[in-house]
């Protein structure tokens, strides 16, 4: 469980530097001076810039969602190693005490009268 605690938080940490390293692409686009924005022109500058326009959003909006759930993911995977780190390190306190008071439930044990019937 320890183990797998701190595979957790390394996971999670990585997930958390991959969202901040993430770049979204910028909104700005050349229109048909680039003949890289569209793999072919199609009747017009005006159905080429609605075309780049689909392409650009798609990919900003994809990068967004990536980079959101990369650092959600990330945040609430390390929330949880730690959460299972704290239960493995309290693990043996609980322990102790289970066996203390065992031990004093046995010596009432022994004190208390036989009953008759």
């Amino acid at each position: 469980m320890k183990t797998a605690g701190w595979f957790g938080v390394i996971v999670a940490v990585a997930l958390i530097i991959v969202a901040i390293a993430l770049s979204v692409p910028e909104d700005k686009f050349h229109g048909s001076a680039r003949k890289d924005n569209v793999s072919s022109y199609f009747n017009g500058d005006a159905y080429n810039y609605a075309i780049e326009a689909g392409f650009r959003g798609g990919r900003i909006a994809g990068m967004m969602a990536t980079k959101a759930a990369a650092g959600f993911g990330g945040a609430v995977l390390l929330a949880i190693s730690f959460m299972a780190l704290g239960y493995v390190a309290d693990a043996a306190e609980r322990d102790e005490e289970r066996d203390r008071r065992h031990k004093e439930l046995l010596k009432l044990l022994e004190k208390a009268p036989e009953s008759q019937e």
